[in-house]
């Protein structure tokens, strides 16, 4: 069989099937790329985990058999309670964005981007989180820990080395840290068409027999309650990449059914930590839709999204939810005192809003860039042999 030959000037035609181009593609683009609509999906997640960890929980309200909490809006605690939710939809944003941010770069380059866009930030959270424990509220936190323990917290590992979080909401991202560990198999080779599809189906069927054999190593390698959510973001990015064809949907549906599960084990435990009770229907529904997002996003309707202003948005976000548990905690304890609930409530708001802002200039803006070239610089430095 022969070809054509393109006439000269034109493209050659973009192969459609089963891409590999991309493990070789020799203009990436800047380390730590971001999509705006991406950005506004974290935003929206950061929201709702922000609602639920400072509305919705009760240990900043409770006053010994009173609570306190019950002095805020009704519709605001029914809707807050259900903000856990906010946390699957942060991870299916989190696995769209890794398999963005991974294209044509080796494992070097990945790290460096993945350290680069969670670790400064992270570092100043824990700065400013220990300092308002420490002045504000006396010292007295919802973990108790050393000064060792504070400075551990630094690494991101702390859960693994069985040291408490300097804040609770810390956990999400150790989840998140695993995901990205397992991700560095696939940008060690190259993060091809192939190659991803493969480490999400493999991934997959790990998590269902770490689940059904609920043999503790597996379960905390492959984090089956998760799994589906950082899945269904790379067969949303797949989909966005190089259009959507009956396997990759096949994909998203298995992660889809797989996620409603989780909801469906995670309910019950969830309201063990609240005063209020909790209703099933409502998490498959916020499912339902964080899966219709994503399925916008990855057939490029929310492409009017990918503006500077949404970037912005994410990118305040992420230190926003680093900063918003245990200090905001600490800030409505004391201020309830003196205050309303609500208006404790809200002063709590604007200052994490306000410190997330000044941690997002000074760490993402100043520090994050410069680290970024001294890890880049250090691995083209590493000797071969």
């Amino acid at each position: 069989m022969t070809t054509t030959a393109p006439e000269p000037g034109t493209a050659p035609p973009r192969p459609r099937a089963m891409p590999e181009a991309v493990a070789s593609d020799p203009h990436p683009g800047p380390v730590g790329r971001r999509h705006g609509a991406v950005e506004v999906l974290v935003a929206v997640a950061v929201v709702m985990l922000v609602a639920f960890d400072l509305v919705a929980f009760g240990y900043p309200w409770l006053d010994g058999p009173r609570t306190v909490q019950s002095q805020l809006p009704h519709p605001l605690l029914t809707v807050s309670r259900y903000g856990w939710l906010g946390a699957y939809l942060f991870f299916m944003a989190s696995g769209f964005a890794v398999a963005l941010l991974s294209r044509g770069r080796g494992v070097g380059n990945y790290a460096t981007a993945v350290a680069v866009r969670r670790y400064p930030a992270y570092w100043a959270a824990v700065g400013v989180t220990v300092a308002v424990v420490a002045w504000v509220g006396d010292g007295v936190s919802y973990n108790r820990l050393t000064a060792w323990d504070r400075t551990l917290n630094l690494t991101m590992f702390q859960q693994a080395l069985g040291i408490g979080h300097v804040d609770p909401a810390y956990a999400l991202l150790w989840v998140e840290l695993r995901f990205f560990l397992l991700f560095a198999l696939v940008a060690t080779f190259g993060a091809t068409y192939r190659r991803l599809l493969a480490f999400s189906m493999l991934w997959s069927v790990a998590a269902l027999l770490a689940q059904a054999t609920d043999n503790e190593a597996l379960r905390y390698v492959f984090v089956p309650e998760q799994a589906p959510f950082f899945v269904a973001g790379i067969a949303f990015y797949l989909i966005y990449q190089y259009g959507p064809d009956v396997l990759l949907w096949c994909l998203a549906g298995f992660a889809f059914a797989a996620g409603q599960r989780a909801v469906a084990d995670q309910t019950p435990d969830t309201e063990a930590h609240l005063v209020h009770s909790l209703r099933e229907w409502p998490g498959h529904a916020a499912v339902v839709v964080f899966f219709l997002a994503m399925a916008l996003l990855a057939l490029r309707r929310l492409e009017w999204l990918d503006v500077r202003p949404a970037v912005v948005l994410g990118a305040v976000a992420y230190p926003l939810y680093l900063i918003h548990g245990q200090a905001g905690w600490t800030l409505i304890l004391r201020l309830r005192e003196d205050l309303s609930a609500g208006s404790a409530l809200a002063v709590a708001l604007v200052a994490a809003a306000a410190a997330a802002l000044v941690i997002h200039l000074v760490a993402d803006r100043l520090v994050a860039p410069r680290w970024g070239r001294s890890l880049r610089e250090a691995i083209e430095r590493m000797p071969r042999e």
